[in-house]
């Protein structure tokens, strides 16, 4: 397991947003022109792309496999809109397209902290929406094929942050902000999609897997994550300071084959990056460089594949 830090670091003010055959997507949503830059951190090519507004999110870096061409995805969430407007950048066109999304979901935009999860050529994410956003529309599904977008329930989880006697979710279950933006997240698992929910007075991590891609109602609760295991700080823990630990909770996608998450937290005294493993329910503490420029930034984790090619520069 290597860290790939060091070759974008000086990029100011950027969060790594997505990973892609060999190939990281990161942005700098804090400047006057936003920026996205793709960048080899091996080789150390990059390129930087304006975003077609200063008011949006990343969807999602991907491949199409269909076309053979890198892409991005993005939201324009400017309040000018009278919807979320979505782009498509493809790297070898170089140029912004503007989607058609006049039958898609609306309220689909994605939850800071989190990229978007490829499965099944399929792009996923946690919606972002305010008190009044079904549990049966949590999850967005962007087809890269045909690009559409809809969206599909979460799992039935109890409703909250907890499952002390919560009711599951129907079709009319409304989702607490707080609940699915801390402790609602979506990762991949040996190319199956998993959800992450964690539950505050259990001190744990659900992890669901859909094991019927084309079954939306195969998810199966599978793995707990023991967080007591990874620091047992959090035995003795108030309600408030546990709540603070875990609004500053990732939970990363393991490696293919692996047993292995990876699980970081952004918060003092417990920042830092562990692994996991979800059938010895050990942990271990990984270290991550040294350097005060990096401890200024929040732990985005993600898989990726070293390559020497750079096939888009």
């Amino acid at each position: 397991m290597d860290l790939v830090s060091d070759r974008i670091t000086g990029k100011i003010n950027c969060t790594i947003w997505g990973s892609c055959g060999g190939l990281l997507a990161s942005w700098s949503p804090y400047k006057r022109a936003c920026c996205i830059c793709i960048v080899n951190p091996i080789t150390g090519e990059n390129r930087d792309i304006s975003t077609p507004s200063l008011n949006g999110y990343i969807c999602g870096f991907f491949f199409d496999r269909f076309q053979g061409r890198y892409k991005l995805l993005y939201v324009d969430v400017s309040k000018s809109n009278i919807n979320d407007v979505y782009y498509m950048f493809d790297l070898s066109e170089s140029v912004w397209r503007k989607l058609d999304m006049t039958k898609s979901c609306l309220d689909s935009r994605p939850c800071r902290g989190y990229p978007g999860v490829i499965v099944g050529d399929a792009l996923h994410w946690i919606a972002h929406s305010s008190y009044t956003c079904y549990c049966s529309k949590m999850v967005v599904v962007f087809k890269i094929e045909t690009e559409e977008l809809y969206s599909l329930p979460h799992p039935p989880v109890a409703r909250g942050g907890n499952n002390n006697g919560g009711n599951l979710i129907s079709a009319t279950t409304r989702c607490d902000f707080d609940t699915h933006e801390s402790y609602m997240n979506l990762i991949a698992k040996d190319g199956q999609l998993c959800f992450c929910h964690t539950i505050v007075e259990e001190r744990a991590v659900d992890l669901w897997i859909l094991e019927d891609y084309d079954n939306w109602g195969s998810w199966v609760k599978k793995f707990k994550v023991n967080l007591v295991s990874i620091h047992k700080r959090l035995r003795r823990m108030t309600s408030s300071r546990m709540d603070t630990f875990l609004r500053g909770l990732r939970i990363g996608s393991p490696q293919n084959g692996s047993n292995e998450i990876l699980v970081t937290c952004i918060y003092r005294p417990w920042k830092g990056l562990y692994g996991y493993h979800l059938e010895t329910h050990r942990s271990r503490q990984l270290e991550t460089p040294r350097s005060k420029k990096i401890e200024m930034f929040d732990y985005v984790v993600l898989p990726y594949t070293k390559t020497m090619l750079s096939p888009m520069f």
